[in-house]
């Protein structure tokens, strides 16, 4: 199969079977576990998240691995060492681990230095703008994989914690994440080809909108918003019941 990109061509398996396998644990990693804290006041609030991502990057990336089996997705082999861990990159799995936790920590330092919040006031016209538009887009691509997959499960991950979380950090991540998509776009723009001669993750023309932030694909800042609100949501979870 042939993504975008000159020369590149992605061996993908397709496995009906290793695809339901792959959703059913997708769902089980999602299960909050445990954490430890620091002694340090100043690195308590933020390694609390060390282990949240952990498990629900587990799932996110068990979806990956899903996308990848059904030609979503792609990696040039140029790029990566070719030491894979069920079908992916291990380099992938690491980002998994790596960018969430970068990401988190910089959503702790902004609520520990910047303790207001400015959006506060506006959490319910950003919240059900972005879970309409999210829907809207999912309904408009719903032909597309990743982009139907992407908007639909983020629309629907906003509409449960609307409904069901207060909004005592939801409005400090939407914060948080504006400063984070700086560091995101630099990196993802590595990988998809902004700063390099070919792109690293590839992707099938046919699944995606084709529109693009610089040259990362816009499902994949909508992508990682609902990867790394998950892990806040998580973290806030354990941060209040343990």
């Amino acid at each position: 199969m042939k993504f975008w990109g000159p020369a590149m061509t992605v061996r993908t398996k397709s496995c009906g079977a290793a695809r339901n396998v792959i959703s059913r644990l997708a769902r089980i990693s999602f299960l909050p576990g445990s954490f430890d804290s620091a002694s340090t006041p100043a690195l308590s609030r933020a390694l609390p998240s060390k282990k949240p991502p952990m498990i629900l990057n587990l799932g996110s990336s068990l979806a990956h691995l899903r996308a990848t089996l059904a030609g979503v997705w792609g990696f040039n082999g140029y790029y990566v060492t070719g030491l894979n861990i069920v079908y992916l990159p291990w380099e992938e799995l690491l980002f998994f681990v790596t960018v969430p936790f970068a990401s988190i920590f910089i959503y702790e330092c902004l609520n520990a230095y910047f303790p207001g919040d400015p959006l506060a006031r506006w959490d319910k016209p950003i919240t059900l703008g972005l879970i309409i538009g999210c829907f809207i887009l999912g309904l408009l691509y719903i032909s597309k994989a990743y982009s139907s997959t992407t908007f639909i499960l983020t629309g629907g991950f906003m509409l449960y914690h609307w409904y069901y979380v207060p909004n005592t950090y939801r409005t400090r991540f939407y914060r948080a994440f504006l400063v984070i998509l700086i560091p995101f776009l630099l990196v993802d723009g590595v990988l998809t080809g902004g700063f390099t001669k070919e792109p690293i993750v590839l992707y099938n023309p046919e699944e995606y909108m084709g529109i693009r932030i610089l040259s990362v694909p816009f499902e994949d800042a909508v992508y990682g918003f609902l990867l790394l609100f998950g892990v806040c949501y998580w973290l806030e979870w354990l941060r209040k019941n343990h």
